[in-house]
């Protein structure tokens, strides 16, 4: 038996087996041939043939068995079938489902139960061919692994002065996770499942920010995951009620000028005594004051915000307003007396004053600091008929002004009686002339002599004559009186005397102080000549003269003044005399010293050392100082004075001795300011700058760096870094300290000169330098690897300019070591 293709087929065997080789399964048939031997004889040899056709066997193909994550999407599938089939079928041993069973590309849906139970089999089964093949299939299976879960939980609010804690829920065991942040601020640790985060001023400006975490293992895709939450930061209430002030309890309304801001939107004023608001909803309003702040002296208002929508809690802030006491003063009742008549006046004042003072309306050297004192009128007092006395009491500490009460003193004229000056005559005069004078309520007039036996004229006229007798000329002095009738009122009749003396003039005088004031004084003359003349002239030494003939004579300054008294007598006799009167100063002299008169605002202390004189005659008992700024003291020797606020400020100090007088001395300090606090940002991971200043100062760790006065510092290492920032002025501040600490790669690489990756932002090629070889893989945010590589050189170059805009990692890493970076694409 022979084969048509298969020459090598040769059997001898009535029946035998023939395996067809791989070109006549090609071709689907072969003939075999069964030849007898040829026999002896005519005969030839027989054959016969048979064709045996062979029908291809089906094939299918379902795949490669398949691991993959339980969270996939559903799974496209390859199958594959040949030989006599020419259809196909899928069927599973699970219960997903397929979106047409009858596609060899058919899209796979893995029911829940198949993802946990972590296996299933899908079966490729072929039709059953025509002729003597079977239907075949191929089965796959499919491996669900589980995937990694991450919950970093619901998004959150916070305070911008709060951080915030974070925490993470998750199944991962392997890979590396790590927290990130559109944001600026910066994670305690960032591979830790619960840091804290604490936003920059940059996320506290923005007001919102995501926080992620991620996990990405290179070797298992199931490990990588990523959550993402938003934190909102929201701005804290702010409120101010203003500074507090000092009021005189007298006010009727007082300025309130509190401000809000931040989250706050409205506020309320409360008063701790129930006092009265115009507007108590407005952050500046008036506030009127009720009897029992006055009573107690103060009011205590607080400012109230709402509270705003979110974490951030309402705030409050109480000014204090205090309410000086007010003085009182009483110059007590009108009166009504005889001209000639002194005034009592019989004040009081209340503890609020240190003093009262009185003064009138027409004396103006009256001034007297005893409540209670004893006036006396002068001649232009009676002339003007009354007189309102003014008693003001001392300028109490506080704003309230010194109090004023007044009274009025009417004058009744009193009985002026004037007999004539004395007078000298010749022991030969025959004839005294008289002239009297009389006024007030007086109508008459009489003469009379006391001890005298002449005669007058006529006694009852003003202007008459004295015939002295010869006992009068032997006794050599006799006097002579002028007496009127009693008038209606209270004031008496008025009587006045002269002595007429019967011999040559001698001339004298005294003097005498009656009343002193700081720079001034009151000095009586009084005529002591022996004889007196018709006619006097007093020169007091000051430009001023008097024809009286014992003036009272005020002067206005200090100093010594020649004093000369001219008489001259009825005989014609002519006499002079000289003398002097002292005026000496009583007043004190205010003065104090100073260490300095400016200073900055930080540490400033002026050292205030009195140095004022008491007057001549008497002592300071009073001192009183006012340093500008709404305070003051009453010490000789006050301690060292700071101011809270910068400005100019007028320091004043009144002493006063115990006669009254005072004198005060001003001198003007500056406090100058600071500049504002400054605050150090970082950028580009080791470049440090402060804000605006004239002078800058650097230090790390408490230690000036030399050289480092410029605005950026460029650091060389982590630590605490802080700088003093002074003005034009020469006053500086120091911001708090700043710690510089390297968690990520480019802060790694300036402590141990390892990797310098650049630019970062790249807009398309990103440089890595270093001198050791490192393989490199880059993700995006989800975790997904679209990168990686080695670099054998020391700059390798990865061109990422197909990449999309936005945030990728970048990991390095070699048998020690590994690192991971934030890469920003532009």
């Amino acid at each position: 038996m022979t084969s048509s293709t298969n020459s090598s087929f040769i059997s001898y065997n009535t029946s035998t087996s023939y395996i067809p080789d791989s070109m006549e399964r090609v071709n689907g048939k072969v003939v075999l041939t069964f030849k007898t031997d040829d026999p002896f004889g005519a005969c030839n040899a027989a054959m016969d043939s048979i064709e045996v056709t062979i029908n291809a066997i089906p094939l299918a193909n379902a795949g490669l068995d398949q691991s993959i994550c339980s969270n996939s999407s559903p799974i496209t599938l390859s199958g594959s079938i040949g030989g006599s089939a020419s259809s196909s079928y899928w069927k599973t041993t699970g219960t997903g489902t397929f979106n047409d069973s009858n596609s060899l590309n058919a899209i796979y849906t893995p029911s829940l139960a198949e993802r946990t139970s972590g296996l299933t089999k899908l079966v490729l089964i072929t039709n059953d061919p025509a002729g003597p093949c079977v239907a075949v299939k191929d089965t796959i299976q499919l491996t669900f692994r589980p995937n990694a879960t991450a919950n970093v939980g619901i998004d959150k609010s916070i305070c911008s002065q709060d951080n915030i804690a974070l925490g993470v829920t998750t199944n991962i065991t392997t890979g590396t996770g790590f927290w990130s942040t559109t944001g600026t601020g910066i994670f305690n640790n960032t591979s830790s499942l619960t840091p804290t985060y604490f936003p920059s001023e940059t996320d506290i400006i923005n007001g919102i920010v995501k926080i992620a975490f991620t996990n990405i293992n290179v070797n298992d895709v199931c490990a990588n995951v990523t959550d993402t939450m938003i934190l909102t930061i929201n701005k804290p209430v702010e409120v101010t009620a203003g500074l507090d002030q000092t009021v005189c309890a007298s006010a009727t309304s007082i300025a309130l000028l509190g401000t809000i801001g931040g989250s706050a939107t409205s506020c309320s004023w409360l008063s701790t005594s129930s006092g009265t608001f115009i507007n108590r909803f407005n952050d500046t309003t008036t506030y009127i004051p009720n009897a029992l702040d006055k009573s107690r002296g103060f009011a205590n208002l607080v400012l109230s915000t709402n509270d705003p929508i979110g974490p951030c809690p309402l705030k409050r802030d109480t000014v204090t307003i205090t309410l000086s006491p007010v003085a009182v003063v009483n110059a007590g009742t009108d009166q009504n007396i005889c001209g000639n008549s002194s005034v009592n006046l019989n004040g009081s004042y209340n503890n609020v004053a240190v003093f009262a003072r009185w003064t009138n309306t027409s004396s103006l050297l009256f001034n007297s600091y005893d409540s209670i004192y004893t006036y006396s009128p002068s001649e232009n007092d009676l002339l003007a008929g009354k007189m309102t006395f003014i008693l003001t009491s001392s300028d109490p500490i506080g704003p309230c002004p010194a109090a004023v009460d007044s009274v009025e003193i009417k004058f009744f004229k009193p009985v002026t009686t004037n007999a004539g000056p004395d007078q000298v005559l010749c022991a030969t005069a025959n004839s005294v002339n008289l002239q009297g004078s009389f006024g007030g309520g007086a109508t008459s007039v009489l003469w009379v002599t006391t001890n005298g036996t002449g005669s007058f004229d006529d006694p009852t006229l003003l202007n008459t004559t004295y015939r002295p007798s010869a006992g009068d000329l032997a006794a050599k002095n006799i006097q002579i009186s002028i007496t009127t009738d009693d008038p209606t009122g209270p004031c008496f009749a008025g009587f006045d005397d002269i002595n007429i003396q019967f011999k040559d003039s001698l001339v004298s005088f005294e003097s005498e102080i009656i009343a002193s004031t700081c720079d001034s004084a009151i000095v009586q003359f009084n005529n002591k000549t022996v004889s007196q003349g018709n006619n006097y002239l007093w020169d007091f030494g000051d430009n001023d003269t008097s024809t009286t003939t014992n003036p009272i004579h005020v002067y206005k300054k200090v100093g010594i003044f020649d004093i000369k008294l001219k008489a001259s007598s009825a005989n014609g006799c002519l006499e002079n005399i000289n003398g002097q009167v002292i005026v000496n100063s009583i007043k004190p002299q205010a003065d104090f010293s100073l260490n300095k008169t400016s200073q900055c605002l930080i540490d400033n202390g002026f050292d205030l050392s009195n140095i004022s004189k008491g007057g001549t005659v008497s002592w300071i008992t009073s001192i009183l100082w006012d340093f500008g700024d709404s305070t003051n003291s009453s010490s000789t020797f006050p301690n060292t004075k700071k101011y809270s606020q910068p400005g100019n400020y007028n320091i004043k100090l009144t002493v006063q001795t115990s006669n009254g007088c005072f004198d005060t001395i001003s001198k003007v300090i500056t406090v100058n300011p600071g500049p504002v606090k400054p605050i150090i940002t970082l950028s580009a991971g080791t470049i440090l700058t402060a804000t605006s200043g004239a002078f800058y100062q650097w230090f790390f760790n408490g230690t000036p760096i030399n050289g480092a006065n410029a605005k950026t510092l460029n650091t060389t290492g982590y630590g605490f870094y802080s700088v003093r920032v002074d003005s034009s002025n020469g006053c500086g501040t120091m911001s708090n300290d700043f710690e510089l600490k390297y968690n990520s790669i480019n802060d790694y690489q300036k402590l141990v000169n390892l990797v310098n990756i650049y630019p970062n932002p790249t807009n398309g090629i990103l440089n890595i330098e270093s001198d050791q070889n490192l393989y490199f893989e880059i993700y995006d945010v989800s975790g997904k690897q679209i990168m990686a590589g080695s670099k054998v050189q020391k700059l390798k170059q990865i061109n990422l300019i197909d990449l999309s805009s936005g945030i990728y990692f970048l990991k390095l890493y070699n048998d020690s070591e590994q690192f991971l970076s934030k890469i920003i694409r532009n």
